[in-house]
C-alpha cells in the first residue's frame, strides 16, 4: 500500500473543485459551483491538481478533448467513433476542429461542402448538418454543446461544452 497522506481541507477543495470544473465529472454536475473563490488559493494548490490529474491518468481517465484528428481521420477520445460522420459531416467537423473557438461563418462551410452547386446551400440545410453532428456526438459518448451556434455569424468547436 501507499503512503499515507494526509491532505488539509484546502487541498481537498481544491482537487475537487478542478476535478468538477476541468473534467468529464462536469457533466454529472453541471451547476456545481466551486468551494475556492480566490485565485490565490487556486494557484497555490495547483501542484495537488496536477497530482489529481496523473492518478486519473494512471486509472485510464485521461483528461484530453473528446474530438481529434489524426491522419485526416476524426477520432474521438483517440479512438474512432462508434458512429460514423458522414463524408458531409466530415468536412464540417475537420473545419471546426481546425479552428477551435472561432466561429466559421455559414456562408464558409456551405461553401466547403457545396462548393461543386450553392444553389443547394440554405441555412436549413446547414442546420440539419450540425443537428446530426450534434446528435453523433451524443451517441458517442460526447456533449452536442461541443459545436456551439453564434447567431447570425457561424458555428464554432469547443472542447469546453
Amino acid at each position: 500500500m501507499g503512503k499515507d497522506r494526509q491532505y488539509s481541507w484546502l487541498q481537498r477543495e481544491a482537487v475537487i473543485d478542478f476535478l468538477l470544473q476541468e473534467t468529464k465529472l462536469t457533466r454529472l454536475f453541471p451547476n456545481y459551483t466551486p468551494t475556492l473563490t480566490s485565485k490565490k488559493n487556486v494557484k497555490n494548490l495547483q501542484k495537488y491538481c496536477q497530482d489529481s490529474v496523473k492518478y486519473l491518468k494512471k486509472m485510464g481517465f485521461d483528461h484530453k478533448p473528446g474530438l481529434s484528428i489524426q491522419n485526416d481521420k476524426i477520432l474521438i477520445n483517440s479512438r474512432l467513433p462508434k458512429f460514423n460522420f458522414s463524408p458531409t459531416e466530415n468536412i464540417i467537423v475537420k473545419k471546426l476542429l481546425t479552428t477551435p473557438n472561432e466561429p466559421t461563418s455559414y456562408y464558409d462551410l456551405g461553401d466547403l461542402v457545396w462548393k461543386d452547386d450553392l444553389d443547394k446551400f440554405s441555412l436549413w440545410a446547414l442546420s440539419r448538418l450540425i443537428f446530426k453532428i450534434r446528435n453523433k456526438l451524443r451517441k458517442n459518448g460526447l456533449s452536442p454543446e461541443m459545436v456551439k451556434n453564434l447567431r447570425g455569424q457561424g458555428y464554432y468547436y469547443t472542447s469546453q461544452p
